[in-house]
């Protein structure tokens, strides 16, 4: 049933490509909100925070394929702001650049529905400047101008007139304009540009491992169709471009150069991408895994006698999230639990519980499934009624282990892994990954219904050994298996990988 009073629409601009550049006040929106409605070109790491129950929506646009037109993704916020649920529009960059954010306010002012404007950082300035590359200097720049070299087809006539820009002086900049980088500097130098002023085209925005080809204009398209950079690209033409061998971001970092591919759920890995990228490496998050809250009457039967068990066990935070989220909703807070012991499969999980004050009893010496089992056995679990929260897709030995140890076992589903029906294409062919992180199994399953490329091409740095047995299974070249099966082990053992000498494999 529609609300007779929509809610609010936040069109957010998310900034180039890194989530590290996403305002306080769109991120404080994306931990709140009903519904996320993303575009393609997103860090997907931004979408790690969202509430568990939130309804997350890909409307991403690729050139030549429209998951949704424009339209329909109008469509789409106002029939969600129309059924009561608080609607984020996260889109790249700034919503009001080049965005298509404009049109989106105006049909839904044309619908009623409140809306709101989140500026965003737009690539514009801050991928010139991440490159070293100021848009303005006193001594050689007093102004820029922002053009678009992709305009709306459907518009009849040009309204960029490349040749009058050629004669303004100052600095050019060009987005979406790697497609008519030939006809555009063409027409600069037609215009009067001096053929030699500097020139610059940045690929793929604000990643650490951005392209950046530097050139005489007159150079610019056939450099850059010769050492094939990719869009998206940002064109910089004028004297400051000269400055960029000076402001350079350093080069001499250990991850430099290197591309990786994070497989993870939708909700991300929080803790995982950082280190690498800070330490100079590219990284993508590639959710293969959607999670989808699950009730059944199984769980609330459950959670009316939680003080009759003698322990429940945690194998994830996410499990932790669902566990307590329930627990709320069903009206108890921690003194439900009573007397029941409480174990968490690793530190992260731990912490988990920590952070909702209470500590875990047991945390097995490996993070494992088997190592939290020969735990629970070696203490006397006979007997004992135990309660395993998790998702549908969680490893059944350690429920037939405990079974098998004569323990009374109860285990609730809380949530359900799908695979997508669609992922957002990689920015780079596989040949150019070093590596593709895997957090699970069905997560590296999952990723190989989507790749064009053998299975034995892949190569893979593996979370844990399950995680691995099952990319070894898929024809995958696994290169490490992390030791500490956390975000935080399996960053290690890439660092450590990458950064040796030898390159050869091995666990840490």
């Amino acid at each position: 049933m529609k609300s007779t009073n929509p809610s609010k629409v936040f069109l957010v601009g998310s900034g180039p490509m890194n989530e590290q550049f996403l305002t306080l006040r769109g991120k404080s929106l994306l931990q709140t909100s009903d519904v996320i409605v993303h575009d393609r070109l997103l860090d997907s790491r931004l979408l790690q925070d969202v509430r568990l129950d939130a309804e997350i929506i890909d409307v991403g646009k690729k050139s030549g394929r429209h998951i949704h037109s424009q339209e329909e993704i109008e469509r789409i916020l106002i029939d969600k702001a129309r059924e009561g649920k608080q609607v984020v529009r996260l889109k790249g960059g700034d919503p009001y650049i080049f965005g298509r954010g404009a049109e989106e306010a105006l049909a839904l002012a044309a619908a009623d529905i409140p809306f709101e404007l989140v500026p965003g950082v737009t690539s514009a300035t801050a991928v010139p400047g991440l490159s070293g590359i100021p848009l303005s200097h006193r001594g050689l720049s007093s102004f820029f101008v922002v053009a678009t070299g992709h305009e709306d087809p459907d518009k009849g006539c040009r309204s960029v007139d490349w040749r009058a820009l050629a004669r303004l002086g100052g600095t050019l900049v060009v987005l979406m304009g790697r497609e008519r980088i030939h006809h555009i500097t063409r027409e600069l130098i037609e215009g009067g540009m001096d053929p030699d002023t500097p020139s610059a085209m940045v690929s793929h925005s604000a990643r650490s491992g951005s392209r950046r080809l530097v050139c005489p204009v007159i150079a610019l398209a056939n450099r850059a169709d010769e050492e094939k950079i990719e869009s998206p690209a940002v064109i910089v033409i004028g004297n400051v471009v000269s400055l960029c061998e000076r402001l350079q971001p350093p080069k001499d970092l250990p991850l430099a150069g290197h591309r990786f591919v994070l497989v993870c759920t939708s909700e991300g890995a929080p803790g995982l991408a950082q280190p690498l990228v800070e330490l100079g490496a590219d990284v993508v998050e590639h959710p293969t895994i959607q999670i989808h809250p699950l009730r059944s009457g199984l769980a609330s039967s459950a959670f009316r006698e939680l003080s009759s068990f003698s322990w429940i066990l945690f194998r994830s935070k996410r499990t932790v999230a669902f566990f307590f989220s329930f627990l709320w909703e069903q009206g108890l807070d921690l003194r439900a639990i009573g007397s029941a012991r409480l174990a968490a499969i690793g530190p992260s999980t731990g912490q988990a519980l920590m952070d909702r004050g209470l500590r875990a009893d047991l945390v097995p010496p490996r993070f494992t499934s088997e190592s939290l089992l020969a735990e629970l056995v070696a203490q006397g679990i006979q007997g004992q009624r135990v309660l395993v929260p998790g998702g549908d897709q969680a490893d059944p030995h350690l429920t037939e282990g405990l079974r098998h140890a004569e323990a009374m076992v109860t285990q609730v589903t809380f949530y359900a892994s799908k695979c997508p029906e669609h992922l957002s294409p990689l920015p780079w062919p596989s040949s150019q990954v070093s590596a593709y992180l895997l957090t699970s199994g069905s997560g590296a399953r999952n990723m190989l219904r989507f790749l064009d490329v053998p299975a034995r091409e892949i190569r893979s740095i593996c979370i844990g050994p399950v995680t691995a047995n099952t990319a070894e299974s898929l024809g995958f070249s696994v290169l490490a298996v992390a030791k500490d099966h956390t975000y935080q082990g399996l960053a290690n053992t890439v660092i450590h990988y990458f950064s040796s000498s030898s390159g050869s494999q091995y666990h840490v």
